[in-house]
């Protein structure tokens, strides 16, 4: 009996270690790599602020498409990404109604249906976002503005338009 106690608190002392051990091994190169990283876009972004900025005739050139085509592959891009941002916020619509029909009201199955639509809508925000930066991309193009002297950045097309509504409309 005493020997089963001894070893039960020896393995409670060689399992933390274990563990800081494999927390040692695997995060702090981890961390060294992400730091690389950030170091690598730093002066990525430095050297991208150097590059003198196009302007709206330059960039479509530049894109070797003409105004209609492009416009056609934005609209149609932000068309795909608005269905693949519906399909997940859908899901998660579902669940809730699910939940709410079933009756149930334990706080397990409140707490792992919260957590799952959590992550659906997490899910649902990433093409979401890239239908925003396409309909940035079809008002920079019927606007004619591209850079800052024209007024075309993000910022602008915040502040100028009804951007959510406009991006939650497939054929604007």
């Amino acid at each position: 009996m005493k020997i089963k106690t001894g070893l039960y608190f020896l393995a409670n002392l060689f399992v933390p270690l274990s563990e800081a051990r494999y927390t040692k091994n695997r995060i702090i190169p981890s961390l060294g790599k992400q730091l690389q990283r950030m170091r690598v876009a730093r002066k990525l972004i430095a050297r991208r602020r150097r590059q003198p900025e196009l302007s709206w005739q330059e960039a479509v050139t530049a894109s070797g498409m003409d105004i209609d085509a492009i416009e056609r592959q934005q609209i149609r891009r932000k068309r795909l990404y608005l269905v693949m941002s519906a399909i997940p916020a859908l899901l998660a619509f579902g669940l809730l109604l699910a939940v709410l029909a079933s009756g149930i009201s334990t706080f397990s199955l409140l707490l792992r249906a919260s957590v799952i639509m959590v992550v659906l809508l997490g899910l649902s925000s990433i093409p979401f976002l890239q239908a925003i930066v396409c309909t940035w991309r079809l008002w920079q193009l019927r606007e004619q503005r591209v850079n800052t002297g024209e007024k075309g950045t993000f910022t602008d097309f915040r502040h100028e338009t009804p951007w959510i509504r406009m991006t939650l409309f497939p054929w604007r």
